[in-house]
């Protein structure tokens, strides 16, 4: 019993060690402060580091972005 409750222990420690993330993993920059994401990101753009990007949320922002102007155009 107490080498179970030592197991738990330290997967705790562990969980608040890495930002307790889905299933304990650590949380991206992007989830944990998003305005020093962008600032990241734009830094990677304009040292032209492209390959730096996190393109899977940039891709996702830039439609989200998209979505919310589009019925603006409308007026």
């Amino acid at each position: 019993m107490m080498k179970y409750l030592k197991i738990l222990y330290n997967i705790n420690v562990w969980i608040l060690k890495w930002g307790g993330g889905i299933y304990g993993t650590p949380k991206s920059l992007y989830d944990s402060d998003f305005y020093a994401w962008t600032q990241k990101q734009a830094k990677f753009i304009e040292d032209g580091t492209i390959g730096k990007l996190d393109l899977v949320h940039v891709q996702e922002e830039l439609q989200l972005m998209g979505a919310t102007e589009r019925p603006e155009l409308g007026k």
